[in-house]
């Protein structure tokens, strides 16, 4: 629950499912690029699809008379909301993280989720989604065709294949939403697909940094244990015993140093624990 002053305030953090204390009603903000714990377009589209599910489960639980929602998309500066039917809510929020991608292929899914909304009858939204679905298989056909292709070159291309598997992994994510509404089998299937493609993605994106990181940690946990007043100084050139010789420097120097030269890493490994908290959380939720 988010208390009355959060509440009046959506851009204040807040994602996903909330109730106002004082009028008891219920609204889903979206989460946003830039909000804390949200920095990438990778971490709001996971972020949302978890909230979907979140928001799936608690909502008949609040009230079985409970018919309309406010809604505040992502890219609503003002975080004004607009009330919507509760059985609006899969289709609006799914199509509002479709567009957070900023993917052009993906525009047809959303078109179709949105046509969902006017449709009266849930045979009629059921359809729609379906043709989504249909969409999006298409583009996670497509990011698989290019990982295979990339992965035959003789150059690494490691940012692509990441780019790749990241794209196949939203959309097979999207896919086992969609499909798991609807009581399907077939949503298992993908979200283990959206499961390999993110480690795949996750492993290419913070491979190199993670190493370097953890080196570091090594090396400045020797540090704080050691009683030595000069050490050699742990990454500067040097300090091997190249052509500088090794590179003598006082202890705490050498820590404040590390500890310096650690902090653009430690910020760029950051962002994959981020996109990879949520997408557990996401997957966790979907297999419950």
């Amino acid at each position: 629950m988010a208390n009355s002053d959060a509440f009046s305030d959506p851009q204040k953090h807040l994602i996903g499912l909330y109730q106002d204390q004082n009028s008891g009603g219920f609204r889903f903000i979206m989460p946003k690029p830039g909000k804390r714990g949200v920095n990438t377009a990778t971490s709001a589209a996971f972020a949302s699809l978890y909230s979907i599910l979140d928001a799936k489960n608690r909502l008949p639980k609040a009230s079985a008379s409970l018919k309309y929602i406010s809604f505040v998309a992502s890219k609503h500066v003002a975080g004004a909301a607009v009330d919507i039917l509760v059985v609006q809510l899969l289709d609006t929020a799914l199509a509002d993280a479709l567009r957070t991608l900023g993917d052009v292929s993906l525009r047809a899914a959303s078109v179709e989720l949105d046509d969902a909304n006017s449709e009266p009858t849930e045979k009629g939204k059921k359809r729609h989604r379906m043709l989504a679905q249909g969409h999006l298989g298409v583009v996670f056909q497509a990011a698989e065709s290019e990982v295979t292709a990339l992965e035959k070159k003789l150059l690494p291309h490691r940012d692509r294949r990441a780019e790749a598997h990241r794209k196949a992994s939203l959309v097979a994510a999207a896919i086992a939403l969609i499909n798991q509404d609807a009581g399907m089998q077939a949503a298992g299937k993908w979200a283990e697909k959206a499961r390999t493609h993110f480690y795949r993605y996750d492993k290419l994106k913070g491979e190199l940094d993670r190493a370097v990181l953890a080196r570091m940690n090594s090396q400045e946990s020797r540090l704080q244990s050691s009683r030595a007043p000069i050490v050699i100084h742990p990454t500067r050139s040097g300090n091997a015993g190249g052509p500088c010789g090794p590179c003598w420097v006082r202890r705490k120097t050498a820590i404040r140093d590390l500890q310096k030269d650690r902090r653009p890493i430690l910020a760029r490994v950051t962002i994959p624990c981020e996109e990879r908290s949520h997408f557990e959380a996401f997957y966790r939720a979907l297999q419950s």
